[in-house]
Parts: C-alpha cells; sequence; structure tokens
C-alpha cells in the first residue's frame, strides 16, 4: 500500500501549539533522554518525523503520544531548541480532533473565539431546555416536590435527573463513538480490528491487569520524573496532583450514579453515601484543580510554560462547576430562595451536563484515549522472561 503524504499536517499541529519542527534534525536526543520511550515505543522522535514528513496515516495509528506524560525533559534537553514536549501535546490535541466524528474539537482547539461561541450556545439552548420544562410542568399542575427542595422548585429535582440521564446515554453514544475511532485508526496498520485474533486470553488478561495498576499507582507518571528530581513538595507534584483529580472525578461519578438510585425510588440507602461522597470527591478534585491553575500561572514547570486557551478553558469551567457544586450543598442546608440560588443551581445543572457532552473534545478525553493507547501498548510489549 502507497504511503499518503498530507504537507498540511505540519501546519496543522503547529496550530494546536507545536513547537518548531523546522529547528529539529532528528539527532535523536529526546528520545534518548525519555524515561518512558523504550523498544518499540520510541518517542518523541518518531513522532516529529511523522508530523514533519506529513504522515498522518502513521501520525494517527500510533498510541506513542499518549505513552507520553510531558515532563518536559526532552524539551529542556532539545539542542535545538524544537519543543519537542509541547508538539507531543499538540500531537494528542490533533488525535483529539481526529477521533471525533463531529469536527468540533478540532474548531475548539483551533479558535478560541468558536471555543467561547459554541460553549455558550450549548448553555443556552440546555438552560432553555429546563426553563422550558418547568413551564410546561408548572401549567400542567403537577403536584410539588419534596419540601427539602422548595429552594429549588423552579427546576424540579426530578427532571434536573432525567434530563442528566438523558445527556448520559449520549455522552455513551459519543464516548464509544471516539473509542472506536480511537481504536481503528491505532490498530490500522496492523490489519485492523482482526489482528486482536491472534492474542491469547492470557495477553488479554495480563494487559487489563498491567493497566489497572497503572491507573491505580501512575508509576509510569511517578518514572517520568526530571534528573535531577524534582525540588517540589510531593503534594504539588504532577503524580499527586493528577491522582487527586482522577480520584475525585471517580468519586463524583460513582456519587452521582448513586444518586439516580435515590432519585428513581429505588429502596436503597445510597443517599446517605453519595452526599458524603460527592462532597470528598469534590474537594480532591478541586485541589488538584488549583494547583494546576497556580502552577499554569505561575509557568512553574516544564508542561506549564505553554498554555493554550482549551487548557484555560478547560480549567476554569471545572473549577467553577466544582465552587458551584458546593454552593448548591450550603444553599440546599441553609434552605435559602432567592434568585441567587436559582441561577446557582442553573449555572451547576447546565455546566455539568455541558461538560459531559463535551468530555470527548476537550482535553479531559485523555481520560479515555491514553487508557486505550496503554492497554494496547501492554499487549503488545513483551512478555517477561522472553
Amino acid at each position: 500500500m502507497a504511503t499518503k503524504v498530507d504537507p498540511q499536517i505540519s501546519q496543522r499541529v503547529r496550530e494546536l501549539g507545536a513547537g518548531d519542527l523546522n529547528q529539529c534534525y532528528h539527532c535523536g536526543t529526546c528520545t534518548a533522554i525519555c524515561p518512558l520511550s523504550e523498544g518499540d515505543a520510541s518517542f518523541p522522535r518518531r513522532v516529529l518525523r511523522n508530523i514533519q514528513l506529513g504522515l498522518g496515516d502513521r501520525l494517527v495509528a500510533s498510541p506513542e503520544p499518549w505513552l507520553c506524560y510531558y515532563c518536559g525533559e526532552c524539551s529542556d534537553s532539545c539542542p535545538q531548541k524544537a519543543d519537542p514536549g509541547e508538539t507531543m501535546a499538540a500531537a494528542r490535541r490533533y488525535l483529539i480532533s481526529k477521533y471525533d466524528p463531529s469536527g468540533l474539537a478540532g474548531l475548539m482547539y483551533r479558535s478560541p473565539a468558536f471555543l467561547v461561541f459554541f460553549t455558550l450556545l450549548l448553555g443556552a439552548l440546555l438552560a432553555f431546555f429546563h426553563l422550558s420544562i418547568h413551564v410546561g410542568k408548572h401549567a400542567a399542575g403537577e403536584a410539588p416536590f419534596p419540601s427539602h427542595w422548595a429552594a429549588f422548585a423552579w427546576i424540579p429535582y426530578e427532571t434536573i435527573h432525567l434530563v442528566g440521564l438523558a445527556v448520559g446515554g449520549l455522552m455513551i453514544l459519543v464516548v464509544f463513538a471516539g473509542l472506536f475511532n480511537a481504536a481503528r485508526l491505532m490498530l490500522k496498520a496492523h490489519g485492523g480490528f482482526a489482528a486482536l485474533r491472534r492474542y491469547k486470553v492470557a495477553d488479554y488478561r495480563r494487559a487489563t491487569m498491567q493497566l489497572a495498576h497503572e491507573i491505580a499507582t501512575m508509576k509510569r507518571q511517578g518514572d517520568c520524573e526530571s534528573d535531577p528530581p524534582s525540588s517540589e513538595p510531593w503534594y504539588v507534584q504532577p503524580r499527586f496532583t493528577h491522582g487527586t483529580i482522577l480520584a475525585g472525578f471517580v468519586m463524583l461519578l460513582i456519587a452521582t450514579t448513586l444518586d439516580f438510585f435515590f432519585v428513581f425510588g429505588l429502596k436503597m440507602q445510597f443517599y446517605a453515601v453519595a452526599r458524603p461522597l460527592g462532597i470528598a470527591g469534590g474537594l480532591v478534585m478541586l485541589y488538584g484543580l488549583l494547583v494546576y491553575a497556580w502552577k499554569r500561572m505561575r509557568r512553574a514547570t516544564a508542561n506549564t510554560k505553554t498554555t493554550t486557551p482549551a487548557d484555560i478553558w478547560l480549567l476554569f469551567f471545572l473549577i467553577v462547576l466544582d465552587v458551584t457544586g458546593f454552593a448548591l450543598l450550603v444553599i440546599t442546608a441553609a434552605g435559602w430562595k432567592g434568585v441567587a440560588s436559582d441561577v446557582i443551581l442553573l449555572v451547576h445543572s447546565v455546566m455539568a451536563m455541558e461538560f459531559v457532552l463535551m468530555f470527548t473534545l476537550t482535553k479531559i478525553a485523555h481520560a479515555l484515549y491514553r487508557p486505550l493507547a496503554l492497554f494496547l501498548h501492554f499487549l503488545n510489549a513483551p512478555k517477561a522472561g522472553t
């Protein structure tokens, strides 16, 4: 099969924040110094080369950009100051846009104006949906909701969760579409999905266990340390901070799922668990988000020296979502009513649904694509003793 060359790929990746690829003459220093580059997973050099030559098929078929945790050693050591670390980050943005069948991810990354416009438009549509449902229910004379939600009666609690389920269902479809696209592209060079037949059950079990261990411990990110080791305290180092965001997200996901059982009247005592779990998850995630925001403002590390509009948007979005969630807890506990409580509820509800719908369009999509890439990497890694 002839190799397709797209001379525009270099420019597209450059628009997404890549370093000066023209400065790279492939001395191999970046690959030699990278603590995670090994065997068949040889990066960043190969990724940069594919971009330079316009080898788009090879770029999208490679899991290597997702195996990088951007410690910045390659950029600090590059004799030409080509910034390979930032190019790897830009390659991940490019891959997210390629996995997205809607094309919205690419537009959001390339155009800050479109990012703001689309966020506001989607938010306005979701807000209108909330309000129109409330008006319809009020006109139908339906019974009021439980007294402990009276402060938020203008947007029925049940409605918010029903809409949340619909949004969640749509998210599942979008997530599976993105994962399917990513898997299809990553496997294309190996013969497509048919290539998965050559692996044994033991291979899948081994790769699954390695992936579970990596998610739980983030060992690879821990291995991705600067030399000499970072002088930062352990509680602000990337591995720990990233872990708090992941742990907080998982706790909030579990709490929200348990909350649905409560809403639909199932006789399970989940609500007493969901509330404290949600509070703990929100606090843990907020800590990680604030540390990342603080580092980006100070440009404290190699991977925070360059901040794209999409990075700013994501941090701002998640912090506001987290803070408004805590505000709702206070308002509910105090039984406050008024315009302020109504607005906070509406903002939080709309942003939560926006985040779900835009999950695969933003940087947070690495929570999907990095595990997939790691699984395929572990699947193809040599077995111990061979």
